[in-house]
């Protein structure tokens, strides 16, 4: 038992009883007596100090009890260091040291350890490193582990070494779609497809949407972010743009607006919004509307680009719609284009801007017909 300190004795003792009512004591047996009476007190203090800090630490651990590590913090803790020490140029030695751990882990049998090495390896497809050889590990894993097993091991495998065959892999986990994979399967459709939503992959797309939950829909549809759909991926975003929040705004704002070819049917959806009274919503559809338009629906843009411009004061709106008119902006446009440039007072960003979307809407129009 350990001995309480000097200090702390010495004042315990001297409001003790027989502190209190000791009187001078003579030599030898006294002495001796007296040496026991404060042993025994010396004990009795010691246990009871003892009793009390046990009982206060029970109490401390009950108010304030320290949870164990979920999974996906041992995970985490695990995968961070090796990406960090992977990442890095300055010390090759501790690169090496990282991958040859990360290897270790994959072909060992810890599952904690496994999902840590895969998901270390979805981040560290751009690091320059020999991935050939962990393709068999992986995709052991992506046939035979659970599902969350399964679904790190896929984003791996896109990560390191994978074959067009292996959207089989993803046709097969989306097969079953619980809620991780609705939430995960959009965006491994859209990586393993090379971001063409359609045929056999759009029937599998359509599965995952089927759903109204805003949370598995809100991460479904962040995953189709710069994806191409076919007619009936589209005809459902569509609807979800036109339907109630939140995925109204996913729809859009993660999906459609990204997409680098927009069919008339979106493109509509873009002008529309780009001109409604929720900015962020009006913003997002403007910048949709930047890429991926069809050419006979160019002129259309071109003249909400006009109108806008006219309906709004800021300087940057207005040199945005002169910007984007630079890209779609023909003969029909030229004269209101000559009439905004040659205003005088102009901001210097909107004139050149208006003097650039003049020269291009010129050059398109004395351009030959596509074809012709």
């Amino acid at each position: 038992m350990k001995t309480l300190p000097t200090a702390l004795l010495a004042a315990l003792l001297a409001g003790s009883p027989a502190a209190q009512e000791r009187e001078p004591v003579p030599p030898a047996r006294a002495r001796a007596e007296r040496i026991r009476e404060l042993r025994t007190e010396i004990a009795r203090l010691q246990a009871e100090l003892a009793e009390l800090m046990r009982a206060e630490g029970e109490e401390r651990a009950g108010k304030d009890p320290t949870p164990p590590p979920t999974p996906e913090e041992r995970i985490a803790s695990l995968a961070e260091p090796w990406v960090q020490a992977a990442s890095q140029v300055e010390d090759p030695a501790r690169r090496e040291q990282a991958l040859t751990e990360v290897r270790g882990a994959l072909a060992g049998g810890d599952p904690t350890a496994q999902r840590a090495a895969l998901r270390a390896l979805a981040r560290l497809g751009d690091v320059s490193f020999d991935k050939a050889p962990l393709r068999p590990a992986i995709l052991a894993l992506a046939r035979a582990g659970d599902e969350a097993t399964r679904v790190d091991a896929l984003y791996a495998l896109h990560a390191t070494a994978p074959e067009p065959e292996d959207v089989q892999l993803v046709l097969q986990l989306t097969s079953t779609p619980t809620p991780l994979v609705r939430e995960r399967g959009l965006h491994l459709l859209a990586l393993f497809s090379g971001g063409r939503i359609e045929g056999e992959v759009g029937r599998a797309a359509l599965g995952l949407l089927a759903t109204d939950d805003p949370r598995t829909l809100r991460q479904g549809l962040s995953g189709l972010w710069g994806a191409r759909f076919g007619p009936e991926v589209e005809a459902r975003l569509l609807a979800l743009a036109r339907g109630p929040e939140p995925a109204r705004h996913d729809a859009l704002y993660y999906a459609l607006s990204t997409s680098p070819e927009k069919s008339s049917a979106v493109t509509s959806l873009l002008i529309e919004r780009a001109q409604g009274a929720d900015g962020e919503m009006a913003q997002r559809a403007f910048w949709g509307l930047g890429f991926g338009v069809a050419a006979e629906d160019m002129a259309r843009v071109a003249a909400l680009d006009l109108a806008l411009y006219a309906a709004r004061t800021s300087e940057r709106t207005r040199v945005d719609c002169l910007r984007q008119l630079a890209r779609y902006a023909g003969a029909a446009e030229v004269p209101e284009l000559e009439r905004i440039a040659a205003q005088e007072g102009l901001p210097a960003s909107v004139h050149g801007a208006a003097l650039e979307a003049l020269r291009a809407s010129r050059d398109r129009a004395a351009a030959p017909p596509a074809g012709g």
